[in-house]
């Protein structure tokens, strides 16, 4: 097992949208700032299953427990599903992650291709979205309509739709702020706005084939990329723990009670390298 590289602790939580806070930090306990801690260093990192396909369960339980001071759920629930990724990215950094490797295939001549972003410039994209609702003219009539939330998502999920069409006019009629149904001609434009009002949330890259010289927009899975490698975290902190306890005896609680410096210290001279 190796040792984990030096890693600072925490890093400023991302910035929120006005009209979100004003809603939520009045509710909090507290007025002071977030930060997010290291995911897979405390025993509560543990709790979280990773294991499944539940992905907007997984990443409120993330977001609760790295999230310093604690907010509650209702807090991660309620966040944009791009700031929940961009939350994401922040922890993926601050467990090591420096780029995004995509490999994607062309829609043309089937062959791969890989595409690399930075973790930094992604981040860049997630603090341009700068508020909670936008504005869609269609026909001459002005809408408004919300950035979807991880709690819709969970919502969406409960559903069963005949068909692809009716999941989006769904998903965006559940997004209307101003009063009336949403036809299908609104649907490309709001889902448009949607998409540049926050970033993260298809996180889309237009890349142009080396062989058939061909350019197509591909969706980049940036929750997915970020929950595989704190999945990766936690794994290793299961492998610490169970190293610890098969050799020392020592409980689950005890063990992760000791710094994560000593742990380190201990493991290495386990594997023979302290």
């Amino acid at each position: 097992m190796s040792l984990p590289a030096h890693m600072p602790e925490t890093a400023p939580y991302p910035a929120l949208p006005p009209s979100f806070l004003e809603s939520a930090v009045p509710a909090l306990p507290f007025r002071g700032v977030l930060r997010l801690r290291r995911f897979g260093t405390q025993l509560e990192d543990l709790r979280v299953d990773l294991t499944g396909n539940d992905r907007p369960h997984a990443i409120t339980n993330i977001l609760e427990c790295c999230t310093v001071p604690g907010v509650g759920r209702d807090f991660s629930w309620d966040l944009p599903i791009g700031k929940r990724i961009e939350c994401l990215l922040v922890l993926a950094a601050l467990d090591g992650a420096e780029q995004v490797d995509a490999d994607l295939r062309c829609p043309s001549c089937r062959q791969m291709l890989e595409v690399t972003l930075t973790v930094e410039e992604l981040l860049e994209g997630g603090r341009a979205a700068a508020d909670a609702t936008i504005e869609v003219e269609v026909d001459g009539t002005t809408r408004r309509f919300r950035r979807p939330t991880g709690r819709d998502q969970l919502a969406w999920m409960k559903q069963a739709y005949p068909d692809e069409e009716s999941v989006r006019l769904e998903m965006v009629a559940s997004l209307a702020v101003t009063d009336g149904a949403v036809s299908g001609a609104e649907l490309a434009p709001v889902e448009a706005a949607l998409d540049r009002a926050d970033p993260l949330l298809r996180s889309a890259v237009l890349a142009e084939c080396p062989d058939c010289g061909q350019s197509a927009e591909h969706e980049i899975d940036l929750a997915g990329f970020a929950l595989g490698r704190l999945r990766r975290s936690q794994d290793m902190l299961f492998e610490t723990v169970h190293l610890l306890a098969s050799r020392y005896h020592w409980s689950e609680a005890d063990i992760l009670n000791i710094p994560e410096w000593r742990r380190a210290r201990y493991v290495a001279m386990l594997d023979g390298r302290g």
